[in-house]
């Protein structure tokens, strides 16, 4: 990973972890999905816009253990 920016969620109320990746990454989203399987059993996916800044976002919900 070369830059990572930690910052809060815009809420408190995310019960499951996401990542949100832009659709031309979607194969890392994947590959996160797999590391992070000891500690988030199934996380939601979901997507960026091409435009946004981040290419990943990854909000840690309730589920993280």
């Amino acid at each position: 990973y070369q830059e990572i920016v930690k910052d809060n969620a815009d809420n408190y109320d995310y019960i499951k972890t996401e990542i949100q990746v832009k659709k031309s990454l979607i194969h890392v989203a994947n590959l996160l999905k797999i590391e992070l399987k000891d500690i988030i059993s199934s996380p939601k996916i979901s997507s960026l816009d091409e435009d946004d800044t981040s290419d990943i976002i990854i909000i840690v919900g309730s589920d993280f253990e």
